[in-house]
């Protein structure tokens, strides 16, 4: 009888857009780490590597006396290679990749962080050690799988060359792409997580609301924009998002909703700064004037 009433609660659950809601914005608020874990082609302070573990062709790298803490992390990600069939695809990836992992130096902000171009993805140590000796190891153990496949997302991403193709375009359009870019991987961390619960158009809609926490993202965009820019009549900011799909993932089904909905979402703050960069880039008079104009144009 209890199990009947469980099995029809949780099935009440899957089915109520509202709820799910309700229940992503509890874990986001006590789980996720907002600060910036995708860095541009910023290299961190080097870490010695004194001891290097292969095992299913994932290479983890870490200093001599840290070698526990490896074949910890070893077995975590071998776990999460079991958990279901999106992550085999996901820890796959890795491996055909060629991705190195490594345990990087204390971080009390972040879980986690991908530099852009390295393939590498840096876990920090005392993540792993705070999971071993919890006393809610299960829960950090999740919070650590999600990490890893939230990066590897950022690792699909870079080598598919969104980043790179940010390059080419505007202002506006490069500070969509990366605020969508991280986005996409807190959605895809979920999902692999908690399969049969979401999928990648619903998990979406219950996460755009994050938006404006993601200036960090939004910001690195810009910034790029302006000192990498080479426009390209051959790269658009739709056929960059598309390369957001994934093998073991439903596809994004509107693209061009996705951007509008970011264009909306972004704080008016910070669109005001990126509309007064595209000005500039799109050769209008950088001022507060056009910048209003612009504004009401696009929403």
């Amino acid at each position: 009888m209890k199990e009947k009433i469980f099995n029809k609660a949780t099935k009440k659950i899957k089915n109520n857009n509202f709820i799910k809601t309700i229940i992503f914005a509890s874990l986001l608020l006590t789980n996720a780490r907002l600060t910036p874990d995708l860095i541009a082609e910023e290299t961190p302070s080097p870490t010695p590597i004194g001891t290097t573990i292969k095992d299913t062709k994932i290479q983890i790298n870490c200093n001599a006396d840290e070698k526990y803490l490896a074949l910890q992390l070893k077995n975590i990600i071998l776990d999460l290679n079991n958990h279901n069939d999106i992550s085999k695809i996901i820890i796959k990836s890795l491996e055909e990749n060629n991705t190195t992992i490594e345990i990087s130096e204390t971080n009390d902000i972040s879980n986690g962080y991908y530099v852009i171009g390295s393939n590498k993805i840096y876990i920090p140590k005392n993540v792993i050690e705070n999971t071993l000796t919890s006393k809610d190891k299960l829960s950090h153990t999740y919070s650590l799988q999600k990490a890893i496949i939230h990066e590897t997302i950022h690792m699909l991403q870079d080598k598919k060359g969104i980043f790179k193709d940010c390059e080419h375009l505007s202002p506006l359009d490069s500070s969509i792409v990366y605020t969508l870019s991280e986005l996409d991987a807190i959605c895809k961390s979920y999902i692999v997580m908690d399969t049969g619960v979401w999928d990648t158009n619903l998990i979406f809609e219950c996460l755009k609301d994050m938006i404006p926490c993601l200036e960090n993202y939004t910001k690195k965009g810009l910034y790029l924009s302006q000192t990498n820019n080479n426009k390209s009549q051959d790269i658009s900011i739709e056929k960059v998002l598309k390369k957001l799909n994934n093998k073991g993932f439903d596809d994004y089904e509107n693209i061009s909703k996705m951007i509008e909905t970011a264009k909306a979402k972004i704080s008016p703050e910070i669109m005001e700064e990126i509309l007064i960069a595209n000005n500039a880039y799109n050769g209008f008079e950088n001022n507060m004037y056009v910048s209003t104009n612009l504004i009401q144009k696009e929403f």
